[in-house]
């Protein structure tokens, strides 16, 4: 209750930086609260389908959690405005974040592609332009990476997301 507080005072000032940052903490809380509830099942995909599976409220019935419907929405306006880059770990807002082992080769191009899933526990439905990983080898000492993206823009929500990243290397 303080930290949303806190956050609307910072908007007001309009101290960007800081306020983007108290808001991926209210995120970050309100995602651990939501461990504890119910998960959703069925969830969209980076296609806008609906997995498989019965859909179960994700929302944790406590009201301790506080709507991140208006947060959500400032992050994504302000993120192109910031300073400097703010880097959080992705475990803070997903769980069970999975690579699918097995890559897809392309037939017609160089590249390949790889599925990565994970279960959301952010409690709204937040659009993103890209999801990115940077893959990175440092077992014989020489920094090599490895950028993968998804195609297409997708909408996170609570509950399973499967998505599909490709790369153009070889």
């Amino acid at each position: 209750m303080i930290l949303t507080f806190y956050a609307r005072c910072l908007k007001k000032l309009d101290r960007k930086d800081d306020y983007v940052r108290v808001i991926l903490k209210i995120l970050g809380k309100n995602a651990a609260e939501a461990v504890g509830s119910p998960d959703a099942d069925g969830a969209l995909t980076s296609s806008g389908q609906e997995s498989s599976g019965t859909v179960v409220s994700s929302s944790p019935s406590s009201s301790s959690v506080t709507s991140t419907t208006e947060f959500a929405t400032d992050i994504l306006s302000y993120a192109a405005e910031l300073h400097r880059e703010i880097s959080v770990p992705l475990n803070r807002y997903m769980r069970n974040i999975t690579v699918n082992p097995y890559i897809r080769h392309y037939d017609d191009k160089d590249g390949f592609q790889l599925q990565l899933s994970f279960r959301c526990m952010l409690g709204d439905r937040l659009p993103i332009q890209s999801a990115k990983v940077k893959i990175s080898s440092t077992s014989d000492g020489s920094l090599r990476e490895i950028w993968l993206e998804s195609d297409e823009p997708l909408t996170l929500r609570p509950g399973l997301i499967k998505l599909w990243l490709h790369s153009n290397v070889g």
